[in-house]
């Protein structure tokens, strides 16, 4: 009843954002009947067909001011309308939201505050030493990978960066396998990876071929998995699905619950989208063990890290930080009140 009730506050504080938001932008001679229809439908279509393309771009568009970066052209833009002295409190806001924003120290913070919120940090990060070392209890199903297309869906798809960006995850992924192979035990490992293909014409790669022009990000994947030393016959791809949500769906499909316990999963995904990961999973009874290779680093370690004069100066690389964590933000709010995760108990006593 409490998650009910919960929901349906966040629905009217949403709702009222929103209208709120519509009311500053638009004139209200402009805001006919037909303009907020149009408006409404977007969000709504936005709301139930998330992976549309044309609906995501649409989104994208409109949410553009519930950014930092939005936020403070929206509020500059106002101000510079009329330069009249009641308007410099908006030129105040826009420097005050860019400054907050594109310290280092302060973006790490804000990204340690919401994994840690949504995250069981003192149940994962030992007290000293690698995570990834830690032994796991008991033997997992499987190795679920989830690409960063299906962590971040929204962003536009940008097949030059999937080598950089997927690195990292492919060798954590390889790493726990071997792991599992030191103790017997060989688990499935699942590729979650969004069914875009990738129009790379001409590049000298392993999994290249001439009769091809367009290879699919799960294709390249399995492929550095097998150079690694994955065996081809343990790897399955989720190759329909578009988000987390539908990844975990798949997944339990795949993989049945067992009589006396749910089946255990070590789920391997960025830092910043772990968490939500490890909500949506366990929300359908999965069993995780949440594996991320900026985990230690980032989160576990940060305590440890001593501030120097260089985390207090603002750069363009702490704004992009926070602005993907108030993504993930909003993305969890559109989680929770599609009731797809539940607020970690745990998390509270971090």
């Amino acid at each position: 009843m409490f998650l009910v009730i919960t929901q349906l506050l966040l629905w009217v504080i949403v709702a009222l954002l929103i209208w709120y938001v519509l009311l500053q932008l638009i004139p209200r001679e402009y805001l006919t009947w037909l303009g907020g229809a149009i408006l409404l439908s977007i969000i709504v279509l936005a709301f139930f067909f998330p992976t549309e393309q044309g609906v995501a771009t649409l989104w994208y568009i409109l949410s553009f001011p519930l950014r930092p970066l939005g936020l403070c052209i929206v509020l500059l833009c106002a101000a510079t309308r009329k330069l009249l002295l009641n308007r410099l409190y908006l030129v105040g806001a826009a420097l005050a939201v860019l400054v907050l924003c594109s310290v280092p120290w302060l973006a790490q913070n804000y990204q340690y505050w919401l994994i840690r919120s949504n995250f069981p940090i003192a149940s994962v990060c030992p007290a000293q030493g690698n995570p990834n070392l830690v032994p796991v209890v008991g033997r997992p199903e499987g190795i679920v990978l989830l690409s960063s297309g299906i962590s971040q869906p929204s962003l536009p798809y940008q097949p030059e960066l999937i080598e950089a960006s997927m690195s990292d995850l492919i060798v954590t992924t390889v790493r726990q396998y071997q792991l599992q192979q030191q103790v017997g035990h060989s688990p499935r490992v699942i590729i979650a990876a969004r069914p875009q293909p990738f129009p790379w014409q001409g590049v000298s790669a392993p999994w290249y071929s001439v009769n091809s022009t367009d290879i699919l990000e799960a294709d390249i994947i399995r492929s550095l998995l097998i150079a690694q030393g994955v065996s081809p016959t343990h790897i399955f791809v989720l190759n329909k699905v578009e988000n987390i949500r539908q990844s975990a769906e798949a997944v339990q499909e795949l993989i049945p619950r067992r009589a006396n316990r749910n089946p255990r999963l070590i789920v391997v995904a960025s830092v910043l989208h772990l968490p939500r990961a490890s909500l949506a999973f366990q929300r359908l009874d999965l069993d995780v063990i949440p594996r991320s290779p900026s985990l230690y680093p980032e989160i576990c370690a940060l305590d440890q890290v001593r501030t120097s004069i260089y985390d207090l100066i603002p750069n363009a690389t702490s704004l992009a930080l926070t602005s993907r964590v108030v993504e993930e933000f909003y993305t969890l709010m559109y989680y929770f009140l599609r009731g797809w995760v539940e607020p970690c108990a745990r998390c509270l006593s971090n």
